[in-house]
């Protein structure tokens, strides 16, 4: 069974843009990592620095890991902060931009945060579900109400 030109045309552009999806998908994955990266988990800062020094005996590795694991807590607690600190203007900028926005574009919002939020879940490591203090949805605040209720 041979194709027409125009099946032909139309499973081109059909693979393309099924290849286009596949490398845009895998591309903002490992851009989105590469952002983070840099960003030190607490949790796994301690084993990460002994692996990147690679310590010579296990007296050095005692060592490094006491004065690593004395900074942990430090760390935690400011990775906490930091997270603390950007929620509350993502919060801020939510509240500002809410009475300026209709139904539908609130709701794109908060699609936003709720697929954030999914992902961090995803990646685990502690970050993920509701925020300390911090009802759900973007801001704390529920969706407004559909036009004319």
């Amino acid at each position: 069974m041979a194709l027409g030109a125009k099946s032909k045309g139309a499973l081109i552009v059909i693979s393309t843009l099924l290849v286009g999806i596949v490398l845009g998908a895998l591309s903002m994955n490992w851009y989105t990592r590469r952002q983070l990266r840099h960003i030190p988990n607490p949790r796994f800062f301690e084993r990460s620095t002994i692996r990147l020094i690679e310590p010579r005996d296990e007296a050095q590795r005692e060592k490094v890991s006491e004065i690593l694991a004395e900074m942990t807590p430090r760390l935690k607690e400011l990775d906490a902060r930091h997270r603390e600190a950007v929620h509350s203007l993502v919060d801020s900028v939510n509240r500002a931009l809410k009475p300026h926005l209709d139904a539908e574009q609130w709701a794109r919002i908060e699609d936003r945060e709720r697929r954030f939020n999914d992902m961090i879940k995803k990646w685990g490591n502690g970050r993920g579900g509701p925020r300390r203090g911090r009802p759900e949805g973007p801001g704390g605040h529920k969706p407004p109400p559909p036009p004319g209720e």
